[in-house]
């Protein structure tokens, strides 16, 4: 554990185990105390060294995000500098745990936000429809961009998607589309556990670490092979000496009667490169 970073636990206490993690670990992020790029403990490890549970270290990291606090702050800095924050928001009302934070666009009093979304994963990819929430200043020169990139969604699809929206459908497929994928994550990650794996939810995947070295670009082309398709962690990191090895395992795509057998043949790949 990095040693600015002090964890005291209260058992006695009415707050939770992970909230008190996530607090600790927020406080000292706010304080400067941990430089950029410093590496969080394995939840494995942190839960050793505090004598808890691994799931609720895992809690605690999965609710690390930006405080309002900070969004706040991020506000002020943009409306300072006449800058302006691009807020892109992938997952929209998809958030499989607790209620989705508010748009940073809802708290913009300068309006210096642009907020982008899209339908693809709540409806379908296959209306190609998403949105931008833009200051009344931009609205002339966005529109001016958008005309010469692409021709429009067709307005029939447009004012369907604002009828369905309107007469409720919208939100209850949301609904239902946060049961199913909340109980395809469950099972993905009682997979996991099973075969005591380290993993974190994220978003609509999880991420499954891999021990240090693993070639998951290597693992991926043979998974692949055998019709599973996660996507490597590695290659998305800007700088080498930071980079991690792990796999991206989607949720959406997961169905339960799959599970235990793609699970298996991917930890056979896995086991191969294992030193």
């Amino acid at each position: 554990m990095h040693p600015d970073l002090q964890i005291q636990l209260d058992r006695t206490a009415k707050l939770s185990l992970a909230e008190q993690i996530r607090a600790s670990i927020s406080r000292t992020i706010e304080a400067g105390l941990l430089p950029a790029g410093t590496r969080l403990p394995s939840w494995q490890d942190l839960a050793a060294q505090l004598g808890v549970a691994r799931g609720t270290v895992q809690a605690a990291y999965e609710r690390l995000c930006v405080s309002l606090r900070r969004r706040l702050q991020l506000l002020e800095w943009a409306a300072s500098r006449h800058a302006w924050i691009i807020e892109d928001d992938y997952l929209g009302e998809l958030q499989l745990q607790g209620r989705p934070a508010p748009a940073l666009a809802s708290l913009d009093e300068g309006k210096r936000v642009v907020h982008i979304g899209s339908f693809s994963k709540t409806i379908s990819p296959g209306l190609r429809l998403g949105f931008v929430v833009a200051p009344n200043e931009l609205a002339n020169a966005f529109a001016e961009v958008a005309a010469t990139l692409a021709p429009a969604p067709s307005p029939v699809v447009q004012l369907a998607t604002a009828q369905f929206m309107r007469d409720g459908h919208y939100v209850r497929r949301v609904r239902r589309l946060k049961r199913l994928y909340s109980a395809q994550r469950d099972a993905l990650c009682e997979q996991l556990r099973m075969r005591d794996a380290q993993w974190v939810n994220a978003g609509l995947a999880v991420l499954l670490r891999l021990p240090d070295g693993a070639p998951d670009v290597r693992i991926v082309r043979e998974a692949m092979a055998v019709g599973m398709a996660p996507s490597p962690l590695s290659v998305w990191f800007a700088t080498p000496s930071w980079t991690l090895p792990g796999l991206l395992l989607g949720v959406a795509t997961a169905p339960q009667q799959h599970l235990a057998t793609s699970c298996q043949r991917l930890f056979e790949i896995i086991d191969r490169y294992r030193s």
